[in-house]
Order: structure tokens, then C-alpha cells, then sequence
């Protein structure tokens, strides 16, 4: 996994335009994490923020409630079944 640190901030802005995620997530460190690295799971991520590894991912308890419970848009279209199309 990329080391956090290495991720320029110029990066954060082609990740959301890439994920569609909404105008509320700039405002969501939890989110803005999430798409930085590669939609990682929230559960995983919140592990990360706790551990002395990575000091530099922060963000609050209450955006992590948020972020888990607002479905990234991104994460859902890649879960979704793809339908059969018939001729």
C-alpha cells in the first residue's frame, strides 16, 4: 500500500473528480482518505488513523460515522452486478 505521506495534495482533486463524490465529502476528512487511497475499507482506514504508523490521517470519530454511513458513489458502482444484455 502507498505510504499516506507520499501522497501529494495535488492528487486529492483528480481523485475526486475521478469518484464522483459529492461537495460534502470535501468537507469529510474520513472521505477525503478514503478516495487518497484507493477506496480503502473504512474499517481499515480508521485502524490506520489509530495506529502510531501513520500520524498523518486525521480526522474525527464523527466523520467516520458519516463517511460509513453516506455510501461512496464510486465504491457502490464497483460492487454493482453488471446486467446480461441480450439481442
Amino acid at each position: 500500500m502507498t505510504d499516506p505521506a507520499t501522497i501529494a495534495k495535488h492528487q486529492v482533486s483528480s481523485n475526486f473528480a475521478s469518484c464522483n463524490l459529492s461537495h460534502t465529502a470535501h468537507r469529510n476528512r474520513c472521505l477525503i482518505w478514503h478516495a487518497r487511497l484507493g477506496h480503502v475499507n473504512f474499517k481499515r482506514l480508521k485502524r490506520m488513523r489509530d495506529s502510531s504508523r501513520h500520524p498523518e490521517i486525521k480526522f474525527s470519530d464523527t466523520e467516520y460515522d458519516d463517511a460509513r454511513h453516506n455510501r461512496c458513489p464510486s465504491c457502490d458502482a464497483g460492487k454493482a452486478k453488471k446486467h446480461p444484455t441480450y439481442k
